[in-house]
């Protein structure tokens, strides 16, 4: 999530509002539940009501206790999007999958060792490193049929996965209530006799316009003098402490091309008063040439002070000067996806919150944002591997941006 920095404690904070599908109806809006937590599974949906229940291994494979050869991390996700026909579908997500190819052949069974999905085949994605195994469509029916778990086994019977059932249920009831099935025929579990045409049509997705990026890389540029002194300033005024303790923060990024005439650096540091527990970076834009310093706009937030403002500013004075910080700063520069994280861990959980946006060419805007939370068990507990897998409480279409017309040429003067 982004925050507002500034000489006082850091302001607040962009979240999304978790509304009751009943009053957000009322008032026209999209109910979207960020995380919700039914033992060992999570409920989330998103601002255009696509919901996924997702499900943990169980206790004894997330302690280390399991009897069983293997055990590693999985994800078993029920999917259903908003329509009114859409049905509902069923995965299992290994994530960081270090096996041969796709594993070969894979079964479910439950307890009992009676088959809930004989020979399943997996789709490997290379780029992540993530194997997903998609279950047939009855497969839904015959998880909310089967005991406390179900396992996983490849047809090398190494290693085996057993995944919870614990919480189901009650997590396909309020995915239900969520998208206005309850007591209709499209139901999963509340069942009942109102017609499909009573579910409610899905709200329209945002729509985010990215500017054009060039494929060149960035010019290859010492760090201005200018920005040496703003991040300076900033310490000066316990904006951005830097990191180890006092040390001024003037630890500077390599700049990266956001369009054919921003550059985004990045100054290295830490709230003020070594408040926070994740690296945080101050985002500041500049021409090309490293001219022209300013701090980016995030999405409708007010206007963020300017450089010339911080730079006269004294640590005396009482007026904040809000400054945009991100905590966790990554750039992926083949999608131009700028990304933040705040990672926590506590004696009932460990979660994981990352908001990702895009450069429209005026300000940044949020596209999507997720917000990972495993329960820890006897106080053990590892969010991690699910980072890069978990559904999204928020989205956002990203398309192109418009291509300019070209030039219209003037008539011909008439001979």
């Amino acid at each position: 999530m982004f925050r507002w920095l500034s000489r006082h404690a850091a302001a607040g904070l962009l979240a999304l509002a978790v509304a009751s599908p009943v009053s957000a109806w009322a008032r026209g809006e999209a109910p979207h539940v960020p995380s919700e937590i039914f033992d060992d599974w999570t409920l989330v949906c998103d601002n255009g009501r696509r919901c996924t229940a997702a499900g943990l291994p169980t206790q004894a494979v997330r302690t280390g206790e399991s009897e069983l050869d293997g055990g590693g991390d999985a994800l078993l996700m029920i999917v259903r999007d908003p329509q009114a026909n859409a049905q509902a579908r069923a995965e299992i997500v290994l994530p960081y999958w270090e096996g041969p190819g796709a594993g070969g052949r894979w079964t479910l069974t439950d307890t009992s060792g009676k088959p809930i999905a004989p020979a399943l085949t997996a789709l490997f994605i290379p780029s992540d490193h993530t194997l997903r195994i998609r279950l047939p469509s009855a497969a839904v029916d015959a998880l909310l049929r089967a005991p406390r778990e179900v396992t996983l086994t490849p047809a090398s019977r190494k290693p085996v996965t057993v995944l919870s059932l614990v919480g189901l249920k009650p997590a396909l009831i309020r995915l239900d209530a969520v998208q206005g099935r309850s007591g209709g025929v499209t139901a999963i579990v509340s069942k009942g006799p109102r017609p499909a045409s009573a579910v409610p049509a899905p709200p329209p997705i945002p729509i985010v316009r990215k500017a054009s990026r060039s494929r060149t890389a960035p010019p290859r540029l010492k760090p201005p003098q200018a920005l040496i002194a703003l991040s300076g300033q900033l310490s000066a005024l316990e904006i951005c402490s830097g990191m180890g303790n006092g040390v001024p923060a003037e630890t500077v990024g390599t700049p990266y091309r956001l369009d054919d005439r921003t550059l985004l650096w990045t100054i290295w540091c830490e709230p003020g008063n070594n408040k926070g527990f994740n690296q945080t970076h101050i985002p500041v834009l500049s021409a090309l040439d490293g001219a022209k310093l300013r701090f980016p706009a995030f999405g409708d937030s007010p206007p963020p002070a300017t450089p010339r403002q911080i730079m006269r500013a004294r640590p005396t004075d009482e007026t904040d000067r809000p400054v945009p910080s991100l905590s966790g700063f990554t750039f992926y520069a083949f999608t131009g996806v700028v990304e933040q994280s705040d990672i926590s861990s506590t004696l009932a959980e460990y979660s994981g919150r990352f908001d990702r946006y895009v450069w429209t060419g005026r300000r940044m805007v949020l596209v999507e944002a997720s917000e990972v939370s495993v329960p820890s068990v006897g106080g053990s507990a590892n969010a991690a591997p699910y980072f890069k897998v978990w559904p999204p409480y928020y989205r956002a279409n990203v398309v192109p941006a418009k291509a300019a017309r070209p030039a219209v040429r003037p008539a011909a003067p008439p001979r």
